[in-house]
């Protein structure tokens, strides 16, 4: 037995098949009438059997195919409804509102502080006295208790001249009768002491 989507489709190939025999029919009668009267019958042009009976085979193939296709294009149609339903459900048609005040920006990270230079402390010295014999100068320094002379060009014992140290941590580099230049060892700078230009 033939199933009933197939039976639907026969059906409906038979229903076109006598339709269209009845409108050629119909339209037939008017001009065999109109030939008869003229005197130039004409044989009819009436659509033959066999072309019909094709024409309702492919018909019932294709809509056999076309139930099937648009039976998949419905079920297709029906998931994306239901897709796009559960997508709309997601959407907040009411978001959350507040009256609060936006908060400002943060502020932009403070600059890291550059590592300062590291400096020299003062001089620890004073002059105590100052005195020139024979073109050499000779200035008297005290510090922490003590009492150092320093010279340009001298001989004598305990005199510190340019190039040695006092203290442990400062070089003499230069010696005139207005200043006396140090050099600080651990930081290698160079720190002056003025003495006033002494006669």
């Amino acid at each position: 037995m033939l199933s009933r989507p197939l039976q639907i489709v026969l059906a409906i190939t038979l229903v076109l098949v006598g339709y269209s025999w009845w409108k050629s029919h119909d339209e037939e009668q008017p001009q065999l009438q109109t030939r008869a009267r003229s005197g130039r019958l004409a044989p009819a042009s009436v659509p033959a059997a066999e072309e019909i009976a094709s024409e309702a085979a492919e018909a019932a193939t294709g809509t056999a195919s076309g139930v099937a296709s648009s039976a998949s294009r419905t079920a297709r149609s029906v998931v994306s409804k239901t897709k796009s339903a559960s997508d709309a459900s997601e959407v907040s048609l009411f978001p959350k509102q507040t009256w609060a005040p936006t908060p400002p920006p943060p502020p932009p990270p403070a600059k890291p502080t550059p590592t300062p230079v590291p400096v020299a402390p003062p001089l620890p010295f004073n002059i105590v006295a100052t005195w020139h014999t024979k073109g050499v100068d000779e200035i008297v320094l005290e510090a922490g208790g003590q009492q150092y002379v320093v010279c340009t060009r001298c001989e004598a014992l305990g005199r510190v001249q340019q190039g040695e140290t006092l203290l442990g941590v400062y070089r003499v580099e230069q010696v005139t009768r207005q200043q006396i230049v140090f050099t600080f060892m651990p930081l290698n700078q160079q720190q002056v002491l003025p003495i006033g230009g002494t006669p």
